[in-house]
């Protein structure tokens, strides 16, 4: 599947044929964690307005949907929605706290079983557990994690490492292994998308983050391969808007997770394919900003995260360089050279 996955992805995202969809059912949360990049608020996407968006989806051959929040299961019609579409043909995953997974929940997943569950991964104990969700159960979640475990609910753990995690690391890896589950890390904290940097409190220092990826197997040489394949360096290389979109609980769709404005707001989900003409315009409105910014015409651009969306939440103008992932990438650069010049 996931060999499908990337060759359909890619074909797709050459052709502007809309694939992938990020659907945040809602933006209401049972946690407050520190980090997160979404404003909490109470709204939850109408089932007759999701009734109609995954009619549309169908219609639009669209291959994969993820479900997500805020946290999705606190939807009173997630299983509506879920089931809505997988009966559609659509490859479902869905990223969760697992706070809330029940019997009801595994019953359904066996029954409808999903690509996989993206879980997050907030803490070992209830100690430090409770510290980066700010009042979550840690006893709770292991006990529904061995539930899905017992019933084969395929699911992946994600974590991001923060002021409040990285000094677990060891203990959160040991975690995952345990279970015998695989886990992705994630190095990039990036602002609210309401662009409050509140947040980035919990961001690591830069040489942190350095010394943590250079650690890792072959990662050198994988940062001087992403050189030697990279595009012209002031192309713009991601998905965003072409074969992929972020829709929220209020029908705003936007080009990517972090770039919210401008948004693009479907009232009627069987307007979406016009809808979608206005978000290629403005992906290629956005290649135009992006081959004048500082970041198109850099030196490190071939090795950094940072782009139109990066750069607007950081610093409020998408052309302008965000300091914290320039001496990330200037240090990548300085490895490279030490080990392969």
């Amino acid at each position: 599947m996931n060999l499908l996955f990337t060759k359909l992805f890619d074909d797709t995202k050459k052709k502007d044929i809309l694939f992938y969809v990020h659907w945040e059912i809602t933006d209401s949360c049972n946690y407050k964690c520190p980090h997160c990049y979404l404003p909490k608020k109470q709204k939850y996407v109408d089932i007759e307005y999701a009734e109609d968006f995954i009619t549309e989806l169908k219609n639009s051959n669209v291959f994969s949907v993820t479900l997500s929040g805020g946290e999705p299961l606190l939807h009173p019609h997630f299983s509506e929605i879920y089931i809505g579409l997988k009966k559609a043909g659509i490859i479902v995953d869905i990223i969760t706290n697992a706070s809330l997974i029940n019997n009801s929940i595994v019953d359904l997943f066996k029954k409808y079983p999903p690509k996989i569950l993206k879980i997050s991964l907030y803490g070992t104990n209830n100690d430090n557990y409770k510290a980066t969700t700010a009042g979550g159960n840690f006893d709770r979640f292991d006990s529904n994690i061995q539930l899905l475990k017992k019933n084969n609910i395929n699911f992946i753990f994600q974590f991001s490492l923060t002021t409040l995690t990285y000094p677990f690391l060891d203990e959160y890896e040991d975690y995952c292994r345990k279970y015998e589950v695989s886990y992705n890390i994630g190095t990039m904290l990036r602002p609210m998308i309401d662009g409050n940097l509140e947040n980035l409190n919990t961001r690591l220092p830069a040489q942190t983050i350095i010394d943590y990826n250079s650690s890792q197997p072959d990662q050198i040489l994988k940062w001087k391969n992403t050189i030697d394949e990279a595009c012209d360096s002031n192309c713009l290389n991601c998905s965003a808007g072409k074969n992929y979109i972020t829709i929220n609980a209020y029908g705003d769709i936007s080009v990517c997770v972090p770039l919210r404005n401008p948004s693009f707001k479907l009232e009627n989900p069987k307007m979406l394919s016009t809808v979608m003409e206005d978000i290629r315009k403005f992906r290629l409105e956005m290649e135009e900003t992006y081959s004048r910014s500082e970041c198109a015409n850099c030196e490190l651009s071939a090795l950094c995260n940072c782009c139109p969306a990066h750069s607007y939440l950081e610093t409020g103008n998408n052309l302008k360089c965000v300091d914290y992932l320039r001496e990330i990438n200037q240090e990548k650069f300085k490895l490279i050279f030490k080990n392969y010049s």
